[in-house]
C-alpha cells in the first residue's frame, strides 16, 4: 500500500492547472502530428475530463496541507502590502520588450510552421525551448483583458507565500521551538518580499512560475521520506520545474542530489528507470516540436553541439550580463553590490537578498564550531548548503538576477531558519540572531523603496509623473480585450513584418496571418533565405506592420522602412484599448522596395571580416549602404572600442572607402558611398575589424556588417 504524501494543498491545485495546461499542449501536438483538425471545445472538454480522472486517481495518494484558517489569514494580512502593489500596477499594461516581442507570441495554444515563426519574433529572436509557461497567461488574458491578464503572477506569490509558511512551521516544529503565528506571518511577507520577486507583478514575465515547483522539492530534500513514489514525485517536480523555465535545471539538481543523498535508499533499473523517464516526459513534447523543426530540442542552448540552422553554431550566452572569470563568480554576491549594471537590463541598485549568504554561512559555520555535535536534524545544513551551491551555480550560469529567483526565497528562508536557531543561544549567538533577522528586515524596506521610483520591467513610471493617470487607465481594465482597430484595417492585413518594439501587439490585432520578422533574418545565413523566399510568396499580397515607438513620428517611421528595404504605402494612427490611455501606434501598410536587397554578414570568432560579392557591367556607379557597429546583445564588456574598415576588392587590387572607430555603445553606424568600377567580373565589399593599440580585438559575435547593403545603379 502506497504511504501519503502530504503536499500544500494551494500547490497542488497550482500543479493540477499546470497539469491541464500541458495535457491540452500534447493533446494539440499530437493532432498536429496526426494532421487531425480537432474544434478547440472538443479539446477543452478533453482536457477537463483528464484533469478531472488524474485529480480522482491521486485522490488517495495526496494528503493536502491548507496551513489552516487562521494562519492563512494572517498570511493574507501580511500580503496586503503586495495587494496594494498589485492594484497599483493593474491599470497599466505591461509594454516590457520581453512581452512585446516574445512572451504575446507563445501564450496561444498552437504548434506547426506558424507557431515556429511566432517564436522567432524578438530582437534576439532565438526560440526559448519550452513555451508551457507562457501558455499559463493565455485564458487570462482571454478572459480578463491584456491588463488584469497578469493577474497569476499576483496568485503566485500567495501560493508561494503558502509554501514559505509550511516550511517555517515545519522547522519550527521540528526542533521543538515557539513563534506565534503572526510572527510567522510577517515572516513569510520578509521572504517573499524581494524586489526582483515584486517586480512581477503587473507583468507577463513568467519567471515566478517554477518556484513552487522548486519550493516543494527543497520541502522533500529537507523533511522527505523514503519510497518508490516519493522519487517519482521528486522527477514530476523536476520535470514541471524545467519545462516551465530552463534556467531551473541549476536548481533542481542541488535538490534532486541532497534528497537523493539523504533520503533515498539503495535503488535497482527498476525504480531508476522509470523515474527518469517521467523526467523526460514533461519537456518531451517541446523538445520534440523544436528538433523537429530546428534539429535542436533545447533551442538555442547548446547549439555548438547541434548545429542548428535557426541560430549560429555556439552556446547561446548573453555577454551583457554576469561575472568574468572563475573569481568574480565566486564573489558574485558581494560583486554586484558595487556594480549593479552587470546583474539586469534595469540597471538599478541592488538591495543585496543574494548578498546576505556571507553573514549566512559566516554565523552558520562559528554556530558549527561551537556547537559540533549534531543537533537531530539535517534541516539547517542542508538549506545553507542548498543555498550556496544554487547561488554559485547561478553566478557560474548566468549571474542574471531574474534567473535568480529561487536562490533569493532560499536565502530569505535560510536567513530566518538561522536566526531562530541563533537566537536559542545566548551571548554572541543571540546577538547574531537578531541581527540576520535586521538585516532582513532592512533588506526588504529597501526593496520597497525602490519600487517606489518607478523601478520595474515594465516600464510604469513614477507615481509622482505628470502622465500618471491611474483613474483614466482603470476605465480600460477588462475592455481591452477588443483592440479598437477599425475592422476594414485589420482586414486587409494579409501579412505582418515586423521589426523593433512593438512586434507582439501583432499577435492581438490579427493572430492568424503569416507573421515575418526582418530583425530575424540576420542571425544566420538559413534564416536570411528562409525569409527571402517567404516574402517572395507574399508578392502581390498586402503587408503590414506596427510602430509604436513612443518618440517616433513619420520622418523616423519612413528611416526605420527604408534601412529594411521597404517603403511606405499607407499610414493609420491606432489606439487600442490594451495601450495606456492615451497612447497611440502606427498601423502601417508597406511595400517591398524592388532596387533594396537584405544580405547578411556576420564576423564570428573564425574570422576578421565579412564579404559580400556582386557582379555589376564596367563603368557602373553603385550606391553602397552598410550598418557597422556592435549587435546590442554582444556587447562585450572588455572591449570598449575597436576600428572598422570599409574596404572595396576590384580585380585583385583593394582601396579604402571608409574607416572609423566604435564604441560597443554605439550600435549600427551608417555609412553610406558611391562606388564606381572600371572592369567587368565580380566585386567585393569587405569590412573588418582592426584592434586598436594595446586594444584587445572584439570577442566572439561582436561585430556585425553589412547589415543591410543597397546596391542600385
Amino acid at each position: 500500500m502506497i504511504k501519503p504524501v502530504t503536499f500544500n494543498g494551494w500547490f497542488v491545485l497550482y500543479s493540477w492547472i499546470l497539469s491541464c495546461v500541458w495535457t491540452k499542449d500534447l493533446l494539440l501536438f499530437l493532432a498536429y502530428r496526426g494532421g487531425w483538425a480537432w474544434p478547440g471545445w472538443l479539446v477543452n472538454a478533453v482536457v477537463l475530463a483528464l484533469g478531472l480522472f488524474g485529480a480522482g486517481l491521486f485522490r488517495k495518494t495526496l494528503r493536502l496541507d491548507f496551513g489552516g484558517c487562521r494562519f492563512m489569514g494572517l498570511v493574507l494580512v501580511a500580503f496586503i502590502p503586495i495587494l496594494m502593489v498589485g492594484l497599483w500596477r493593474i491599470p497599466f499594461p505591461d509594454r516590457n520588450v520581453d512581452t512585446t516581442c516574445y512572451h504575446l507570441f507563445l501564450q496561444d495554444f498552437r504548434f506547426g510552421e506558424h507557431a515556429m515563426h511566432c517564436g522567432q519574433s524578438g530582437d534576439m529572436s532565438h526560440l526559448f525551448p519550452f513555451p508551457l509557461a507562457d501558455r499559463v497567461f493565455s485564458p487570462f488574458r482571454h478572459w480578463l483583458g491584456y491588463r488584469a491578464g497578469t493577474l497569476p503572477n499576483i496568485l503566485l506569490l500567495f501560493v508561494i507565500g503558502s509554501q514559505i509558511g509550511d516550511l517555517l512551521r515545519r522547522f519550527i516544529a521540528d526542533r521543538h521551538g515557539r513563534l506565534s503565528l503572526p510572527g510567522a506571518a510577517l515572516f513569510v511577507l520578509l521572504v517573499v518580499s524581494s524586489e526582483f520577486m515584486l517586480l512581477n507583478i503587473g507583468t507577463y514575465m513568467v519567471d515566478l512560475l517554477p518556484l513552487p515547483f522548486l519550493l516543494e522539492m527543497t520541502r522533500l530534500a529537507i523533511f522527505g521520506e523514503r519510497g518508490r513514489y516519493v522519487a517519482w514525485t521528486m522527477a514530476f517536480l523536476a520535470g514541471m520545474a524545467v519545462t516551465l523555465k530552463f534556467g531551473s535545471l541549476i536548481f533542481a539538481i542541488p535538490l534532486v542530489a541532497a534528497w537523493g543523498w539523504l533520503w533515498r535508499p539503495r535503488a535497482g533499473w527498476r525504480e531508476i528507470l522509470p523515474t527518469l523517464l517521467l523526467l523526460l516526459l514533461l519537456p518531451a513534447v517541446y523538445m520534440a516540436y523544436n528538433y523537429e523543426w530546428t534539429r535542436n530540442p533545447v533551442i538555442p542552448i547548446f547549439n555548438r553541439f547541434f548545429q542548428s540552422p535557426f541560430y549560429p553554431a555556439e552556446h547561446y550566452k548573453d555577454l551583457r550580463w554576469g561575472p568574468q572569470g572563475g573569481w568574480q563568480a565566486l564573489l558574485w554576491p558581494v560583486y554586484i553590490l558595487f556594480d549593479a549594471r552587470r546583474l539586469s537590463d534595469l540597471g538599478c541598485a541592488y538591495m543585496g537578498r543574494l548578498s546576505l549568504i556571507a553573514p549566512v554561512c559566516l554565523s552558520f559555520l562559528v554556530w558549527r564550531f561551537k556547537r559540533p555535535a549534531p543537533d537531530g536534524t539535517p534541516t539547517l545544513s542542508i538549506l545553507v548548503g542548498v543555498s550556496l551551491v544554487s547561488i554559485v551555480a547561478w553566478a557560474f550560469s548566468t549571474g542574471y538576477i531574474r534567473y535568480a529567483l529561487f536562490a533569493e526565497l532560499l536565502v530569505g528562508l535560510t536567513v530566518l531558519c538561522l536566526a531562530l536557531v541563533l537566537r536559542e543561544g545566548r551571548g554572541w549567538a543571540r546577538f547574531a540572531g537578531y541581527a540576520l533577522i535586521g538585516l532582513l528586515c532592512m533588506q526588504v524596506a529597501a526593496s520597497y523603496r525602490l519600487l517606489t521610483q518607478g523601478i520595474n520591467w515594465s516600464w510604469y513610471e513614477k507615481t509622482s509623473a505628470i502622465d500618471y493617470d491611474p483613474r483614466a487607465n482603470w476605465t480600460l481594465v477588462g475592455r481591452d480585450r477588443q483592440t479598437a482597430v477599425a475592422p476594414d484595417l485589420v482586414a486587409r492585413v494579409d501579412a505582418w513584418i515586423l521589426f523593433g518594439y512593438g512586434a507582439g501587439y501583432a499577435r492581438l490585432i490579427k493572430p492568424e496571418v503569416p507573421i515575418l520578422n526582418v530583425r530575424s533574418a540576420r542571425l544566420t545565413p538559413f534564416l536570411h533565405r528562409q525569409y527571402r523566399d517567404r516574402l517572395n510568396n507574399l508578392s502581390g499580397r498586402h503587408l503590414f506592420t506596427l510602430y509604436a515607438s513612443p518618440s517616433g513620428g513619420l520622418e523616423e517611421i519612413i528611416e526605420q522602412l527604408n534601412r529594411y528595404g521597404f517603403k511606405l504605402v499607407n499610414a493609420n494612427l491606432c489606439q487600442p484599448t490594451f495601450l495606456r490611455k492615451g497612447e497611440m501606434f502606427y498601423l502601417l501598410e508597406i511595400a517591398p522596395q524592388q532596387e533594396s536587397r537584405l544580405d547578411v554578414s556576420t564576423l564570428t570568432d573564425s574570422g576578421r571580416q565579412a564579404e559580400h560579392e556582386f557582379k555589376g557591367p564596367p563603368g557602373t556607379v553603385f550606391r553602397l549602404e552598410c550598418f557597422v557597429g556592435c549587435h546590442p546583445r554582444m556587447w562585450n564588456w572588455t572591449v570598449n572600442d575597436f576600428q572598422a574598415v570599409i574596404r572595396v576588392v576590384e580585380d585583385g587590387q583593394s582601396r579604402e572607402l571608409w574607416r572609423g572607430t566604435l564604441k560597443k555603445y554605439d550600435g549600427l553606424v551608417r555609412v553610406e558611398k558611391e562606388v564606381a568600377f572600371t572592369s567587368a567580373g565580380s566585386k567585393r565589399i569587405v569590412v573588418g575589424y582592426e584592434g586598436l593599440p594595446g586594444q584587445p580585438p572584439p570577442d566572439h559575435w561582436l561585430l556585425q556588417a553589412l547589415q543591410r547593403s543597397t546596391l542600385s545603379p
